[in-house]
């Protein structure tokens, strides 16, 4: 492709990549003019102390990741393809192109989490049940125990037999002692951090087509999709949808990134309340986020010069809601969700080892060799 500076202020420096570029132009159609707004921190006595909290209403980039390189690339090549693009061949290459790399992007991460489920998740969640299972059946004695619905030993919660806990080898002391579930806190602690990661996730891809949705208006004219954002040479601000734009942006582009989040949220939780580990859960605690990062890597690694360029100079209206204390304080709701999540998921929803009678950390305090949160 011909190239162009990434400034989008700077001047061609080759003269065939001028019919490309005027090409670029003619996609953002009929405009109208987008002003910067200069906000309102002026300089020396211009600065009005309060009207500080008006951060303007200046264009939103639209992020820097092949969902956002989609978004954009999508919207400028639809619109130029159905106006007459004399650069033909060329949009719909880099269109059907960002497209596959979405594609690539959810089949690796789906991929990535059926291999996690099958061969880690599933391995570890059945030996923490098995040792749990011998743990009661021990404590509890062959008298106070029955079988779940697992087929696994569990104890009456009533006759605990702390005695007991000393006829087991120091193998099996360690691996019940290192049972996620018997240190709350420190669990509880990295599986929040884990869900306000996927939170973080669901919150860019919910804000971004909220503006999508609701902030940009539904229009019926490809003229009025694209407005040029003035004092720049080639950024665009999507100032309109078509309904069938915004049906495709959200089935294709967005519904996989919630799906796969979710599950992440999900599955992640799972894996780590089953890594029978207390160093090895905070290490998977960290391998899981590599998942969620895959879009930048593939966006940094594959995504052409020209591509990038593109992408960084699409925007989105601010839709920015006027200064009040729901607005400045409401993100913390993600906090809360990601909180109330780890708290019902711990002592509610886990199933990681069902029926579990949150008797092992005061057993194991008994035990030298134990490692306990004090």
């Amino acid at each position: 492709l011909p190239f162009i500076p990434l400034n989008c202020r700077g001047r061609m420096r080759r003269h065939d990549s001028r019919v490309l570029h005027e090409d670029e132009e003619n996609a953002i159609g009929h405009f109208r003019p987008v002003r910067r707004s200069a906000g309102s921190h002026g300089s020396g006595s211009d600065y009005d102390i309060d009207n500080e909290e008006d951060i303007g209403d200046d264009p939103l980039p639209l992020g820097e990741d092949i969902f956002a390189m989609a978004t954009a690339s999508f919207v400028r090549d639809y619109v130029s393809l159905q106006t007459g693009s004399f650069a033909y061949h060329v949009r719909l290459t880099r269109m059907v192109f960002t497209m596959v790399l979405v594609a690539g992007c959810i089949f690796m991460q789906f991929f990535l989490l059926s291999s996690v489920y099958h061969l880690l998740c599933q391995a570890s969640v059945h030996q923490i049940r098995e040792d749990y299972s011998q743990y009661q059946l021990v404590i509890y004695g062959q008298g106070h125990v029955h079988q779940n619905d697992n087929g696994f030993w569990r104890g009456d919660g009533v006759h605990l037999n702390v005695s007991a806990f000393d006829t087991m080898t120091d193998s099996q002391k360690h691996s019940v002692c290192q049972i996620p579930l018997a240190h709350p806190h420190y669990t509880g602690v990295i599986l929040f951090i884990w869900s306000l990661t996927c939170c973080a996730e669901l919150r860019n891809a919910f804000e971004t087509l909220r503006t999508l949705l609701l902030t940009v208006p539904t229009v019926d004219d490809l003229d009025a999709v694209l407005d040029k954002v003035e004092g720049s040479v080639c950024g665009a601000l999507v100032s309109g949808l078509t309904m069938r734009m915004k049906f495709f942006i959200s089935l294709f582009i967005f519904l996989p990134r919630f799906v796969t989040a979710v599950l992440l949220t999900i599955l992640g939780c799972r894996w780590l309340l089953a890594t029978n580990s207390l160093s090895e859960l905070l290490l998977n605690g960290l391998a899981l986020e590599f998942m969620l990062v895959l879009k930048e890597l593939l966006y940094v690694t594959l995504a052409s010069r020209r591509n990038k360029f593109i992408t960084v100079n699409t925007f989105l209206p601010a839709g920015v809601d006027e200064y009040s204390m729901m607005n400045s304080l409401g993100a913390a709701g993600w906090a809360v969700l990601a909180g109330g999540w780890v708290y019902l998921y711990m002592f509610h929803l886990q199933a990681v080892v069902p029926d579990y009678n949150w008797d092992v950390r005061k057993v194991c305090r008994t035990w030298d060799g134990a490692v306990l949160e004090r």
